[in-house]
């Protein structure tokens, strides 16, 4: 085999995304959900659309990685939390749904990857044990809008519609555990009220003109 046979055989044919053995083998990416990687490899595909130059300013959307292959949409969210939690991704800006001009997709930046010209921050790194990576993932997972961070917003739906959303309480009838409150009021029968059933009047009154 020749010099140049051996170097053109180790060119990969087309786009790709470098990952480190030290990324593959860590803690982080070995408890990482398959909601978790597919989002992240959706997120490779868009880095890849941009040239490799636009890492920070990464925008997908919910309908992508409804397309990619994340069937359940409440899977999402949470998937999103677990890769910022880990170190993977940082959410840069969130989304913002509306119509026209007021709608905005999510923005991300991959951690592992170079990002306006500075090299990879790599926040995956000091997490050191499976243990830690689990706890860590459960708890991004599972968290609500009232126990996340106020500095570091994760979307929850889609284009992080639920940010700044205000809720009403519920009232004492919704908080009720009883049996349904009917809205039909109980009546008595109008026929009830007519002379002809008052006490000391069982007989129909005569037929007269």
């Amino acid at each position: 085999m020749t010099k140049r046979s051996k170097s053109a055989s180790n060119k990969i044919g087309g786009q790709f995304a470098p990952r480190t053995i030290e990324m593959l083998r860590s803690p982080a990416m070995r408890i990482l959900s398959l909601t978790g990687h597919r989002i992240l490899n959706r997120l490779e595909i868009e880095h890849a659309h941009h040239g490799g130059r636009d890492n920070g300013r990464l925008p997908v959307t919910f309908a992508d990685l409804v397309e990619y292959g994340i069937t359940n949409r409440h899977l999402i969210g949470p998937g999103i939390r677990e890769l910022c939690a880990l170190g993977f991704v940082e959410l840069t800006r969130p989304g913002r749904s509306g119509i026209g001009e007021h709608r905005s997709p999510n923005l991300f930046r991959i951690t592992y990857l170079p990002a306006d010209g500075k090299a990879p921050t790599n926040e995956w790194r000091p997490i050191q044990s499976i243990e830690e990576a689990e706890q860590i993932a459960r708890k991004a997972r599972g968290a609500t809008r009232k126990s996340r961070p106020a500095t570091k917003p994760f979307p929850s739906a889609e284009n992080n519609t639920d940010m700044g959303v205000k809720t009403t309480p519920k009232t004492s009838a919704e908080n009720n555990t009883g049996p349904p409150f009917s809205p039909v009021l109980k009546t008595t029968p109008l026929s009830r009220h007519l002379p002809i059933y008052r006490a000391g009047m069982r007989t129909r009154p005569n037929q007269g003109c």
